[in-house]
């Protein structure tokens, strides 16, 4: 059975596209292959994603294996063995996916602890400080130091100063939107890098909107939810950039609003970015809307061609070079689109 197994991936990669085989199918194996009956048994992670699975791509299990097996119109049972005795589902249940994305907050998918402060122990700060690395380091070049600052940019910088002087005391959460390629990113880390200099044992974590999406995935995958929540519930100061990835995804804005909710009841850091308004959003959870616009909202505009300029030779000077007033001046003027061109 493996080899119709990775037949069928090939087939469902073409079709549907190696996200999704790498997101739901990969996880998936055939258990058994009931010749007599026509039933083709299908051994899932969890139960979130036997519903998913059961709703979703039922067809395409049922048209393409039974291709393979050249079956007309099998059966597809859907199992998963990670249930407790005492849980009153069904090991192939027919459950509605909806049922799970309208969970309650005290549900085992959504439930939100007390956050943990970064000081309780030192076993508290090695694993949360262990979580943060694998979600990737803040960038030690992105400082206040080397950001230039003109009239385009001087409220966001300012704000993220602010925030950066007192964590959970001023604009939380803080709202940095604009442009792509215009300084929102290095914002974010030069906050994440004051803080850790002035503090260090706060556990801070960047991190990006579609890699906070596939490490919600994985977690429901591979029934590491509460791995999951312990992550984010260890944060002191929470850094998501281009938050408008989660629009659309319903199930990952409910895990994501109750983490909001969590951090900021206990007065730790949130700061977004995005390239849009909050209100722009399309996609986003009212609830949730709200929360991302409850802060500081400060925006980022094209700069002029004078601190284009100058931000031309500051990252000239940064990498050992010279640049005279009349190149930079002829490169700004030429590169109108964001900074991130201009450095190119």
């Amino acid at each position: 059975m493996r080899f119709i197994w990775e037949d069928f991936l090939k087939i469902a990669k073409e079709e549907l596209g190696s996200r999704v085989v790498e997101t739901w199918f990969k996880a998936v194996s055939i258990t058994k292959w009931d010749n007599k009956e026509k039933i083709i048994y299908l051994q899932t992670p969890n139960v979130f994603v036997c519903n998913w699975l059961e709703k979703n791509y039922r067809s395409v299990f049922q048209t393409h294996l039974g291709r393979l097996l050249n079956v007309i119109d099998p059966k597809v049972v859907f199992v998963t063995t990670s249930l407790k005795k005492n849980e009153d589902i069904p090991a192939h249940t027919e459950l509605d996916i909806s049922v799970i994305e309208k969970k309650t907050p005290e549900s085992k998918i959504f439930r939100a602890a007390h956050v943990i402060p970064y000081n309780n122990n030192q076993k508290t700060h090695l694993i949360a400080s262990k979580l943060s690395e694998r979600s990737g380091h803040l960038n030690k070049k992105y400082i206040f130091e080397t950001f230039v600052v003109g009239p385009s940019n001087s409220l966001a910088y300012a704000a993220a100063c602010a925030v950066a002087q007192k964590p959970g005391e001023l604009y939380n959460p803080l709202f940095l939107y604009g442009g792509s390629g215009l300084g929102k990113t290095h914002l974010l880390h030069a906050i994440g890098n004051t803080i850790q200099v002035h503090n260090k044992k706060a556990v801070i974590l960047y991190q990006t909107a579609d890699r906070f999406v596939n490490e919600f995935i994985n977690a429901i995958r591979f029934d590491k939810i509460e791995r999951f929540q312990k992550k984010y519930q260890q944060v002191d100061v929470l850094l998501i950039d281009d938050i408008q990835f989660i629009s659309n995804k319903e199930t990952t804005q409910e895990a994501f609003f109750h983490i909001f909710n969590s951090l900021y009841d206990a007065r730790k850091q949130i700061v977004f970015s995005s390239d849009t308004f909050p209100q722009n959003i399309n996609g986003i959870a009212e609830r949730l809307r709200s929360r991302l616009a409850s802060g500081m909202i400060a925006d980022i505009h094209q700069p002029c061609i004078e601190v284009k300029t100058a931000i031309l030779k500051r990252k000239a000077e940064l990498s050992g070079e010279l640049l005279s007033d009349e190149v930079a001046h002829f490169l700004a003027s030429h590169v109108t689109s964001n900074i991130r061109e201009l450095e190119g």
